[in-house]
């Protein structure tokens, strides 16, 4: 049987790699992490580019109960997800030029206020357009968003081709 909360988040982090992807952006990484969260990193990208990748999470969460769930899908492997939240502050690798890294509606919110400056009749369309956006990217791409988001809920993690994965301080 299938952990619905884990697919919904193996979809939401599996959408922000699709869109990393289809923006020719290095995609560095997914996670699940415990305590029902999730991580997906980059290299680094343009305002747009970052909004656009947040976006994407937020459009997974609003249309996944429309997503059907794999019947027979493969059990995590391991059955917790690997890495561990942090307790209070992300760890270093989390963050940059010291910047937390914010949620996906904060940087949506973000990219859309900071439009005020260069079209102030038109800022309050770039939050729609953008998720529009993502969800274009998405659909377009179900396929592979589906097969990420398998790969992701049954691992736990999803990494670059070539990648070493150590666990317990043994390479995997």
């Amino acid at each position: 049987m299938i952990d619905r909360a884990r697919w919904e988040l193996s979809l939401h982090e599996s959408a922000h790699a699709v869109v990393v992807l289809a923006e020719g952006v290095e995609l560095q990484g997914a996670c699940l992490l415990r305590g029902n969260g999730g991580l997906a990193w980059h290299a680094e990208c343009s305002g747009f580019q970052a909004a656009l990748i947040a976006a994407a999470g937020l459009v997974s969460d609003a249309i996944s109960n429309t997503i059907a769930m794999p019947e027979t899908p493969a059990a995590p492997s391991p059955p917790e997800p690997l890495a561990t939240a942090p307790a209070t502050e992300p760890p270093s690798w989390m963050t940059k030029n010291q910047v937390p890294v914010v949620s996906d509606a904060a940087c949506l919110a973000l990219w859309t206020i900071s439009g005020c400056l260069l079209e102030p009749e038109r800022w309050s369309q770039r939050y729609s357009w953008l998720l529009g956006l993502a969800e274009r990217i998405l659909l377009d791409g179900k396929e592979r968003w589906l097969t990420l988001a398998m790969q992701l809920y049954r691992d736990g993690f999803l990494l670059p081709p070539g990648a070493r994965v150590v666990r317990d301080g043994e390479e995997k």
